[in-house]
């Protein structure tokens, strides 16, 4: 079935001075200038959209892990690397600003009786080593653990645990096995005496890309990311309107460069990230930057979003699209014969 684009206009926005609650944009329109016949439809379609990297690849969402003791009815204590872009893992600790010295500092800044012997990157197979055998504070019922528990299968908050802690990705950045469910009793890493190593390879990052969420009527999809029922594949309704990944090897991390880069994605007419709206006028729009598993994108400092530090730029393509079919029956009503323009239409055959 064919279309006629009857009638299109550009929407350039600029999020720096439209957050009105934290990440939330509001974007307000004359209904007049974009309003369709009943006829008609509206399509909305992401053409261009760029934005500076303005937070950091170790932040509140993945910078927290655990030392679990098991004497007595357990107990955990917070670990918390710093937050930062963190450019390389270093050979070990004694390599200046590595994810190693970051591991290594945030174990002394819980006691410095917590101080590894050291910490360790293995360049080949891409995993850590905490090495603990010969910690003052350290003893053989103490291991590491992380959590990956979302709130909607929360329940109450262990004692010492952070809900940022709870929910985290830092197993991501370590290569540790997470707890995924509070009936968990999962141990980060594999152990060897007391020294601790990553299951998995590690990373310098958790986030691949990030979503743009609005408030109207989508029709995609996604996977249950991390809800109750995350076990199952079945698709549900969501808001999210366009995934932009990042490009890693262009974000700074070969290099200490200060400036921040830039995330784009442009339409090369693909039409990849559109939306088809029943409604017959359009007179706001709501957005918001998430995430792959749905949270807002972690200010470095509060307020960012407010004073316009952390915003993004865009370009819709609003269009009022007449269906060829209900056009051409349309026109047939006033005088029963087929227009010519319809006669020569590509899409004619196709009905």
């Amino acid at each position: 079935m064919g279309e006629i684009v009857e009638a299109t206009r550009n929407i350039f926005i600029d999020t720096e001075q439209y957050h009105t609650s934290k990440d939330l944009v509001n974007v307000l329109l004359p209904n007049s200038d974009f309003s369709v016949s009943k006829d008609q439809s509206i399509r909305i379609t992401l053409e261009q959209f760029e934005a500076q990297k303005k937070w950091y690849n170790v932040n509140t969402n993945n910078n927290k892990f655990y030392i679990y003791d098991s004497s007595g009815a357990g107990s955990y204590t917070q670990v918390e690397i710093a937050q930062g872009d963190y450019f390389n893992f270093g050979a070990d600790q004694t390599s200046v600003d590595s994810f190693c010295a970051g591991i290594y500092q945030a174990l002394v800044d819980v006691s410095s009786g917590y101080a590894p012997d050291s910490v360790t990157y293995n360049v080949n197979t891409r995993k850590l080593s905490i090495d603990m055998s010969g910690v003052t504070l350290w003893s053989g019922t103490k291991t590491f653990r992380t959590f990956q528990i979302p709130p909607s299968r929360q329940g109450a908050l262990p004692a010492n645990v952070t809900a940022t802690g709870y929910y985290s990705d830092n197993y991501e950045l370590l290569g540790a096995k997470p707890n995924k469910y509070t009936t968990d009793a999962v141990e980060a890493f594999s152990k060897n005496g007391n020294v601790f190593t990553s299951f998995y390879p590690a990373s310098l990052y958790t986030v691949e890309s990030v979503h743009l969420a609005v408030d109207l009527q989508t029709q995609n999809y996604q996977t249950p990311s991390l809800d109750v029922d995350s076990t199952a594949s079945r698709c549900i309704p969501t808001q999210v309107f366009a995934r932009i990944p990042l490009d890693m090897g262009n974000l700074g991390l070969s290099s200490t460069v200060d400036q921040p880069s830039l995330i784009r994605f442009t339409d090369t007419g693909a039409k990849v990230f559109t939306l088809n709206l029943q409604s017959k006028h359009l007179e706001t729009m709501r957005f918001k930057l998430l995430d792959g598993k749905g949270r807002e994108i972690q200010e470095v400092s509060e307020g960012q979003y407010a004073n316009g530090a952390l915003s993004y730029k865009m370009v819709l393509r609003w269009e009022a699209i007449q269906d060829l079919e209900k056009g051409m029956a349309m026109l047939m009503k006033k005088d029963n014969t087929i227009p010519d323009f319809y006669q020569k239409n590509q899409f004619l055959g196709k009905m």
